[in-house]
């Protein structure tokens, strides 16, 4: 009878592991190595709860001075997203709002809930690696990586606006550590009741 009841405890503990929103994820990442223009980035986002820090790395060292200067990146990671926080960026002058990124910047139509970074002045320039982080953006739905978005701002007329717009389908992360040890632990104590 024991053993029956430590089973379905067990069965009813890896249930809702599994079948909780992965909001509570740890970290969720996802990389391109080449974005059709010759740079690479890499979205990772860092969650508490639904309070995330989002992290933008883009790799412009391969490419020439032309392709360095980036005026708009964006991102979604959540149903819908907006920033609570502040935002680091490679040069001053950057602003945030929750929109979409289009030809014109950060003013799409933002039909699912991205977040939209412009620059003002002289962009992004310094080329090599490009990062920006957002602090404490408030995330709400399932906790996936939708987007991925930036906009080049070259100093070549005929390169002039490109845009790498990456769209990822729904995942759902992993189980984390702690729960995969719960059910680990609680596995190990039906077996033991069970001999």
């Amino acid at each position: 009878m024991k053993c029956l009841r430590m089973g379905s405890l067990l069965f009813l503990v890896g249930a809702f592991l599994l079948s909780s929103s992965p909001v509570f994820a740890d970290t969720i990442s996802v990389s391109n190595p080449n974005d059709g223009f010759g740079s690479s980035y890499t979205l990772t986002a860092v969650c508490n709860g639904n309070l995330c820090d989002v992290t933008l790395k883009i790799n412009t060292s391969s490419v020439g001075p032309a392709y360095t200067d980036i005026s708009n990146v964006d991102f979604k990671i959540g149903t819908t997203d907006s920033l609570a926080g502040t935002l680091s960026a490679p040069t001053a002058g950057w602003s945030t709002i929750t929109s979409s990124l289009s030809s014109g910047g950060c003013k799409g139509s933002n039909s699912d809930g991205q977040v939209c970074s412009s620059a003002t002045g002289d962009f992004a320039d310094t080329g090599g690696m490009l990062t920006w982080t957002w602090t404490d953006v408030q995330v709400t739905g399932d906790l996936t990586i939708g987007h991925v978005g930036y906009k080049y701002d070259t100093s070549d007329s005929l390169r002039e606006g490109l845009i790498v717009s990456n769209d990822y389908p729904t995942n759902v992360p992993e189980p984390n550590t702690l729960g995969l040890l719960t059910i680990g632990i609680l596995g190990l104590v039906v077996v033991r009741k069970c001999v």
